[in-house]
């Protein structure tokens, strides 16, 4: 497994085709070097800010501590699947990267400052299960495009 890619979430993927797809993009990625899946189980506290606080340690603690903090974030920096690519492969140069993808209620402030990159899988806000999908896809794709696998034609 690489050692230097990880994805954390706030909860997991319960059911439906939103985990099917969850697995089936681990298992490629997996072929392609692999990538570890972590979970932080949500808080239960109230209000939303205290949640995201407690949510952000739990982040912050299980992240790893080499390397880049990638936080996603609607109002974070958009790539391109190509230039997404070529960050990539640099930041694995750099230590690798922890990818953080909050709950419902988002990612606390403290944790999007301490992030080395804020990330925006498009201006609008998305399901964090359906984040984490398309984050596992644009993975694989700029992993797959290294190795010149077919299935990362731009």
């Amino acid at each position: 497994m690489a050692e230097w890619l990880e994805v954390i979430t706030v909860g997991r993927t319960r059911r439906g085709p939103l985990l099917d797809l969850e697995e089936d993009y681990l298992r490629r990625l997996e072929r392609l070097g692999g990538c570890r899946r972590r979970v932080v189980p949500p808080s239960k506290k109230a209000p939303a800010a205290l949640r995201r606080r407690e949510e952000g340690e739990a982040l912050a603690d299980l992240r790893r501590r080499r390397g880049l903090t990638v936080a996603l974030d609607a109002s974070g920096r958009g790539f391109d699947s190509p230039a997404f690519q070529r960050w990539l492969l640099e930041a694995r140069g750099r230590g690798g990267v922890s990818f953080l993808i909050g709950g419902p209620d988002g990612l606390h402030t403290s944790t999007l400052a301490a992030a080395d990159l804020k990330l925006a899988l498009g201006p609008m806000t998305l399901p964090h299960e359906l984040a984490l999908v398309v984050l596992l896809e644009q993975l694989y794709r700029a992993l797959a495009a290294e190795q010149g696998h077919p299935y990362a034609r731009h």
